[in-house]
């Protein structure tokens, strides 16, 4: 397959909610018959039980693994993916270990070679076929590129009809996997009347109005966290960041990754903020969320860690990277206003003794006093001291 052609190097894919599914249910698969590793067998067998037609196939019902993969890979000879295509399989590799087993488990099952070999060749595969992201049908061709693959080994054992299961999944995904990438974050603030579908007639009035439930889970977000629902949200994104990107601690940088991220889904879903929000805070400084991600990767982690406090429990629980105490100190003083978010919160990073936040900003070409502006006007707030002497 000509996965080297054109220029498709310097686009960025994203996986696929698809394939997310796919992975954790390959986690849950190794948990439950207590396995040490995650291998291509077990995303052969989460690729089954997600896809019912898949289950029609001959030899592909009640699997189960049978051997531990045998080393290295083969997947697809020499090949390569872009930068960014790498930091988006780890990302996700361990945003998905994280979501089922918790941080920094040392017991639980973990990735084979083979596993992240197959799915960055899923991604050669997509971007070769310019597809619009990674999908569940890129990932089973990749899991059987290798011949001497878990998911082979597996395959031979339970006698699966190979040319059946080409055919169904032909049928199956015809031009591509049409589940687009999480966006999870928007989604989750459009149901708390945070965000709004522009597009939707009387879309102001829904969100300045939610639905009783809709009231009473942004009530106990208010008393379980002490903070607006958006801030919350903001404050698990940060988390999910310091995960996705191996590191060991939340940190002010991993605050800005956080809003960079809502920014990201905001665009690609269309909402935008409800009521008087206001738009996009560093859009406009044309702050690219990938790029600032590579730079936030190599970033020595440093600071710190907060102890434990009631009403924030999710900063020191061991399911979670530990904050640092400027991370803790930032995401506290955004607190106040009942609607406090993005705005706020990159207020108060901006605006922090710690100066990493700045640093970061100034090092992707964003005056931080002139970001400072905006947000001021958003939270209206005095200039900090020394905003603009740093």
């Amino acid at each position: 397959m000509g996965v080297r052609g054109g220029r498709w190097w310097l686009i960025l894919i994203e996986v696929g909610g698809g394939p997310y599914r796919v992975l954790r249910r390959a986690c849950r698969v190794a948990a439950e018959l207590r396995l040490p590793e995650i291998g291509t067998d077990a995303l052969l067998i989460g690729l089954v039980e997600g896809y019912a037609p898949l289950r029609q196939v001959p030899g592909l019902a009640r699997m189960r693994p049978v051997d531990p993969e045998g080393g290295p890979g083969r997947v697809g000879g020499t090949f390569s993916i872009p930068v960014q295509a790498e930091l988006e399989v780890e990302r996700t590799l361990r945003e998905v270990h994280w979501a089922e087993f918790g941080f920094g488990r040392t017991e639980a099952p973990r990735w084979t070679g083979q596993v992240r070999d197959a799915l960055r060749f899923a991604v050669a595969i997509a971007l070769a076929r310019e597809a619009p992201w990674l999908g569940s049908d890129h990932l089973l061709e990749a899991i059987f590129e290798d011949a001497g693959s878990a998911a082979r080994r597996l395959a031979r054992w339970q006698r699966v009809d190979l040319e059946r299961m080409t055919a169904v999944a032909g049928q199956l995904w015809p031009s591509f996997d049409g589940e687009p990438p999480r966006r999870l974050l928007a989604v989750m603030m459009r149901d708390l009347g945070v965000l709004a579908d522009p597009g939707e007639r009387g879309a102001g009035e829904a969100a300045s109005s939610p639905g009783m439930r809709i009231r009473l889970l942004g009530a106990v977000l208010r008393l379980a966290a002490q903070a607006s629902p958006a801030l919350f949200l903001l404050e698990g994104e940060a988390v999910a960041e310091t995960v996705r990107l191996g590191h060991d601690r939340t940190t002010l940088v991993h605050l800005v990754l956080a809003v960079l991220s809502l920014e990201e889904q905001m665009a690609a879903t269309g909402l935008r903020a409800a009521g008087d929000h206001g738009g996009f805070l560093l859009r406009p400084f044309v702050l690219d969320r990938e790029l600032v991600a590579v730079t936030v990767a190599a970033m020595s982690q440093e600071g710190e860690l907060v102890t434990r406090r009631r009403g924030r429990r999710w900063r020191t629980n061991p399911r979670n990277p530990p904050w640092t105490v400027a991370a803790a100190r930032a995401a506290d003083a955004a607190r106040g206003a009942r609607d406090a978010g993005g705005a706020e919160l990159l207020h108060a990073v901006l605006t922090d003794p710690d100066d990493t936040g700045r640093r970061l900003l100034r090092e992707h070409g964003a005056d931080p006093a002139e970001v400072e502006d905006v947000l001021r006007e958003r939270v209206r707030r005095p200039p900090s001291p020394g905003s603009r002497l740093k």
